[in-house]
């Protein structure tokens, strides 16, 4: 049984982390952050990682433009709106990695209709937990080498 405190390794892949720009000592502090709720600029970093733009990413974590400015004004997200954003770069570092860090390649596979997800877009998945726990089963999948 692993401790829940362990530090998180870093390596030359993707991580959630490494897209959001934290570097927690730990799972812990992880969990800490975002129970605290996360930077706001996370947002910006992530998309500035990933090539999706960051009106998108809010937009999924649950932010119109309204909230979004508000989030900005006020400096943190929500601890619901950090935690999604915290599962969503997960499925973004699977992705990624996937894709040997190819951030083109990797925004048009999100955004690209998948068969595997029943030919709607691995982006509009991930609008929940459960959306991104199935983009990451099907890039599982593809790595693989089980077709749909």
């Amino acid at each position: 049984m692993k401790n829940s405190s362990t530090r998180i390794q870093h390596t030359d892949q993707w991580s959630a982390e490494r897209l959001l720009g934290l570097d927690p000592q730990s799972s812990n502090d992880l969990v800490a952050s975002i129970i605290g709720g996360l930077p706001v600029e996370c947002l910006k970093t992530c998309a500035a990682n990933c090539g999706l733009a960051v009106e998108g990413l809010a937009s999924i974590v649950g932010l119109n433009p309204a909230k979004l400015a508000r989030r900005r004004a006020k400096g943190r997200l929500t601890s619901a709106e950090s935690d999604h954003l915290v599962s969503l770069s997960n499925t973004i570092a699977c992705v990624m990695n996937l894709f040997s860090g190819g951030k083109v390649t990797a925004a048009k596979w999100f955004k690209t209709p998948s068969p595997a997800l029943g030919n709607i877009t691995p982006l509009q998945m991930t609008r929940t937990h459960t959306g991104c726990r199935a983009v990451e089963t099907a890039i599982g999948r593809l790595e693989h080498g089980v077709f749909s």
